[in-house]
């Protein structure tokens, strides 16, 4: 089962931030992910993992879609800040996934697999190194805060389009509601296409 790092490993490897909020996620989200698949396995015995794996996705779509109608109504702080819930409802939901095919989602090498699906590293292999770094307490490891800015900058700039769209549409009631509910599901089932075929493959 994989540790939360501490609040002093964030701040002496700042550079490392990405790949200790991914364990974070694992150690947080992990036991959860398990325990939410053995009920969806109880609830629908026989079914296959992918069976299993769409079941557990579609609960994550519609709480992202509903997340994102709250959010729409609430303005447009708090569209911003729901962007960043969002990314930490998709580390669960590939928790989920890949607990659904069979895989440990305590496991740290469940970590690697969120940077890669999350878009913050090019490769697994990639994620994986800089994980393992992580987990070894390396901080004279070079490290690249640019990894951490590439959800940063989506999470901004998927924000500033959803204020902007909803300023644009302030004469429609419910505009906000509707372009919070319709990107976060979109955003959600991207996701979730990707995750599993990357789990299809390996299982």
């Amino acid at each position: 089962m994989t540790a939360a790092p501490s609040l002093q490993d964030f701040r002496d490897r700042p550079t490392q931030a990405a790949e200790l909020l991914a364990l974070a996620a694992v150690a947080h989200y992990g036991p959860g992910a398990a325990t939410g698949i053995a009920w969806l396995r109880e609830q629908y015995p026989g079914s296959s993992g992918e069976a299993i794996a769409r079941a557990a996705a579609h609960q994550f779509v519609r709480r992202a879609r509903n997340r994102g109608a709250v959010a729409g109504l609430a303005g447009p702080l708090a569209v911003l800040l729901d962007e960043g819930t969002l990314q930490a409802l998709h580390a669960e939901l590939i928790l989920h996934l890949a607990a659904a095919h069979g895989k440990d989602p305590t496991a740290p090498e469940r970590a690697a697999e969120l940077l890669y699906l999350l878009g913050v590293h090019d490769s697994t292999t990639e994620a994986s190194t800089a994980v393992s770094s992580a987990m070894e307490r390396a901080s004279d490891v070079p490290g690249d805060p640019g990894r951490l800015r590439r959800p940063l900058v989506r999470i901004l700039a998927m924000g500033v389009l959803r204020v902007g769209a909803r300023r644009v549409l302030r004469l429609i009631p419910g505009a906000g509601a509707l372009i919070g509910a319709v990107t976060n599901a979109r955003a959600t089932d991207d996701l979730v296409t990707r995750a599993l075929r990357y789990y299809r493959t390996r299982t």
